[in-house]
């Protein structure tokens, strides 16, 4: 379910402790461990940060935090929303059928549907699991 612009902004506002409009890391590390009532690690805490930090000045503005969360949330959604409509058996994996009937809409050719696979099939089963296709976001 994607994350709300109401609640991108509550999270923002418990994050941003000083009220100054921009969230550090500290800042974000201690606001999501508060809202989300669990431990993070300083390690995902940074990744996140990097992850939000577009202009990469070491601190989140909250347009950034909106721009960044709600559509990264968004984003995500509407890949396993694709992965789900392609994977016909409900099996958890896309085959090479199940790839090919999907970029065959798109008018991919053999050559670029092999080359999509190998490029995300990442432990070489032949197969892409959602996973896999989830890296793609």
């Amino acid at each position: 379910m994607p994350i709300s612009e109401s609640e991108a902004n509550k999270i923002f506002d418990v994050c941003d402790a000083n009220k100054d409009g921009n969230v550090t890391k500290l800042e974000l590390l201690k606001g999501l461990t508060s809202y989300f009532q669990k431990s993070i690690s300083v390690e995902a805490a940074t990744d996140i940060f990097m992850g939000l930090d577009d202009n990469k000045d070491d601190k989140i503005t909250r347009d950034e935090f909106l721009n960044q969360l709600c559509r990264k949330l968004n984003r995500r959604e509407a890949f396993d929303k694709a992965f789900n409509e392609m994977d016909k058996n409900g099996d958890g994996t896309l085959s090479r059928a199940e790839v090919t009937t999907a970029c065959r809409q798109c008018g991919c050719s053999d050559a670029e549907i092999d080359d999509m696979i190998k490029s995300i099939d990442k432990d070489g089963d032949g197969q892409i699991s959602k996973k896999e296709f989830m890296t793609l976001v």
